[in-house]
């Protein structure tokens, strides 16, 4: 009697728990085709987010992610940055607050500290990742003025920096330029090209435009044959692949790509969505890795 009793109670216990499993699945599933609310984050909200993220970092923030990984402290002021940029192209009533802001982060990755986690001896000097990101931001400062107020020292830091990294693809027998001794990760070059062709828009000298189509037709001769998109890690030498293509990467390189050549980028991302979007009972996801690799049950994360 008593084992029939604790088979019942076992047998409920589990029919609760699919229960509670199924009715999570079919509203997570059903969340997937809710209407999405037409209210948006307010410009209110964005500066809030931002005021704190500053006072944050005025408190050591970006010396604490140091300790995280090789990047912290640099991408912590870059992210913050980056952010100023992206509110003041939107909302022309903070653009002063964002140039001011965006400035402020720019001074803490353009010096000693924000240059001390990168090898010096590298082409470019601190390598690919640095120089690629800090002048990206520095475009986005620029983009934050007009033609009449533009910065002469800003516009001239940009242009020296843009002919650093253009010198350095063009000396390169790799497209894929080291950002750490003997360490190259192809994602790292696409800000710096983008960088190179807002150039372009800026000034209307279209001197490093054939860099770019040159990086672009490099690029597509060391594809992963895997998946036919850019590799995630190649050798720092020849630019010959070292690790296939993975979803972190993929989703900084796309978002770049679109801005360097949108038909490619489409073609590309066509590519991703086949090999690394799949469905998980019932919800969607990113893969990191190509199905038949390993370790591909690691998703990059969830889509909401």
């Amino acid at each position: 009697m008593r084992f029939k009793m604790v088979k019942m109670i076992r047998r409920g216990l589990a029919i609760f728990l699919l229960t509670l499993v199924s009715l999570l699945l079919v509203t997570c599933n059903a969340r997937l085709y809710n209407r999405v609310p037409e209210r948006g984050i307010t410009a209110e909200e964005m500066l809030a987010q931002l005021q704190f993220l500053r006072s944050e970092l005025e408190s050591g923030m970006g010396e604490k992610m140091q300790q995280l990984f090789p990047e912290g402290y640099f991408f912590s002021y870059m992210l913050y940055g980056l952010s100023w940029v992206n509110v003041g192209l939107q909302e022309s009533t903070t653009q002063a607050q964002a140039l001011a802001e965006a400035r402020w982060a720019y001074t803490q990755v353009d010096s000693h500290i924000g240059r001390a986690g990168f090898p010096q001896n590298l082409e470019p000097p601190y390598g690919m990742f640095y120089n690629a990101w800090r002048n990206y931001l520095l475009l986005g400062i620029l983009l934050l003025q007009s033609t009449e107020e533009r910065s002469a020292d800003e516009w001239a830091s940009f242009s020296r920096q843009t002919k650093t990294l253009s010198t350095a693809f063009s000396n390169s027998p790799t497209p894929f330029l080291a950002s750490y001794t003997h360490q190259s990760w192809p994602v790292d070059a696409l800000p710096a090209l983008v960088s190179l062709r807002g150039y372009t828009h800026l000034s209307g000298d279209d001197r490093f435009e054939a860099v770019i189509e040159r990086w672009l037709a490099q690029s597509l001769v060391l594809l992963d044959p895997e998946t036919s998109l850019i590799p995630h890690r190649t050798d720092y030498r020849n630019g010959a692949m070292l690790e296939g293509a993975r979803a972190t990467s993929q989703t900084l390189i796309l978002r770049f790509l679109a801005e360097l050549d949108p038909e490619l980028a489409q073609s590309h991302y066509e590519k991703f969505r086949q090999t690394y979007v799949v469905t998980r009972l019932g919800l969607p996801g990113v893969l990191e890795f190509p199905p038949h690799r390993p370790n591909a049950i690691k998703l990059s994360r969830l889509i909401p």
